[in-house]
Parts: structure tokens; C-alpha cells; sequence
């Protein structure tokens, strides 16, 4: 056998070992993926939600599979009747996987949620990040922000921003990610900021009568 047959031949198998090795590395995403759907159509939501983050559980998370969790868990939230963290992660879709062939479905859940969107956002809220513009950042103290275990053991931190606008209850309304370093984090800064109760004066205004207003705050996950 020949130099080039043999060096053909060790091209051949290492290119066979790393296709198998990265289908062996996607698949238990994929079949985490499949338990969640099969906990949401039986309506086990709550379990349903852990499956998706399994989903997720990557160093370098997989687009598709992350764009169809994020969908899949803002489904689950909404069943549970948590509409503000389920719209946010449908935004989060629109946002941030633009490219991805479920961002229709996702825009088409937000269009049916906010019903009251063009009644409370500003004049220059969109469909599109780039339509919102400066935001001022303000300083919030959320209340038990949970740091997925599973980011903690992939070693993910970082900074989460947010922007939002608060009602006249101090609830935190049209959530959107802005950036975020893992999707893990993205959707635990989602229930955080979904579940605080915001002071208008944290937000320099004096009264309730400029609510909503907008505002973009950073969330940090650090590694100890």
C-alpha cells in the first residue's frame, strides 16, 4: 500500500471518529429536547421546563436546538400562566436567533400575548433591537436569583443585559435579552427580572404618570 492510499485511509477514519464523536455529543441535547416536548404534550410543564435547560447544557450551545428550548419553554411558562417570562422568551428567539426557521412561530406567540403593546410601549419599540435605541441603565436588587446548576458546572458566568418596562404595579413588562453569555443565563435573568417589584424611584422618576418607562439593567452570574 502506497503512502498516499495509507494517509488517504487515516484521513478517512478520523474524519468518521469526529462526525461520531460530535453526534455522540449532540444527542443527549436532542433526546432532552424530545423528553420536553413529551412532558409538555403531557402536560407536565414544570418538568417539562427542567428538560429544556438539559437541552442547553453545553459549552458551546447548538443554535437550532437552543432557538427550539427557548420556544418550548416560553409554551411551558405560559400554560403555568407566567405571561411576562413566557413572552420574554419568545422575544429572546426574534432576538437573538434571527436565522433560525422557528423565529415565526415565535413572533406570532408575542403578537397574541401583548395585547396591550401598542396602547403602553414607547414610540420607538419594534420588532427590532436596533429600533429601541439608548437605553438608560439603572441598578436593580432582584429577589433569589437562581444560578442554574448546570451553568455552574459547565463553568458559565457572566453579564446578562436586560431591557424592560415596568407597569404601574412595579412588574417588569416586554422583557427582551439584549446580550447574554449562555442561554442558561439569559433565561434565569428572565425570571429574575420577571419576578421583581420595581420602585418607580429606582427608576428616577418621581410618580406613577411616566409609567412605562424603559430602561435596560445588567444582571451578574459570577464564578466563585
Amino acid at each position: 500500500m502506497n503512502t498516499r492510499m495509507i494517509a488517504t485511509g487515516l484521513f478517512v477514519s478520523t474524519l468518521a471518529l469526529l462526525v461520531t464523536g460530535c453526534a455522540t455529543v449532540r444527542e443527549p441535547r436532542a433526546a432532552a429536547l424530545a423528553r420536553a416536548q413529551r412532558f409538555y404534550d403531557a402536560g407536565r410543564y414544570a418538568k417539562a421546563l427542567q428538560a429544556t435547560e438539559l437541552a442547553e447544557a453545553s459549552a458551546n450551545p447548538d443554535p437550532q436546538v437552543t432557538a427550539q428550548a427557548l420556544l418550548l419553554r416560553g409554551r411551558c411558562l405560559e400554560a403555568l400562566g407566567q405571561q411576562e417570562p413566557a413572552e420574554a422568551h419568545y422575544r429572546y428567539v426574534v432576538d437573538q436567533y434571527p436565522t433560525s426557521e422557528l423565529v415565526a412561530q415565535a413572533r406570532a406567540a408575542v403578537q397574541r400575548l401583548d395585547v396591550d403593546a401598542k396602547a403602553n410601549a414607547p414610540a420607538a419599540s419594534g420588532d427590532e433591537l436596533s429600533e429601541w435605541g439608548f437605553l438608560e441603565e439603572v441598578v436593580l436588587e432582584y429577589p433569589d436569583i437562581r444560578y442554574p446548576d448546570l451553568a455552574l458546572g459547565l463553568g458559565v458566568g457572566g453579564t446578562v443585559v436586560v431591557a424592560f418596562q415596568v407597569n404601574e404595579n412595579g412588574q417588569a413588562t416586554q422583557i427582551r435579552v439584549l446580550s447574554a453569555p449562555h442561554p442558561l443565563l439569559g433565561g434565569a435573568a428572565i425570571d429574575a427580572i420577571s419576578r421583581a417589584r420595581i420602585d418607580p424611584t429606582m427608576l428616577g422618576l418621581t410618580d406613577r404618570s411616566a409609567l412605562p418607562a424603559l430602561r435596560q439593567t445588567k444582571i451578574n452570574f459570577e464564578l466563585e
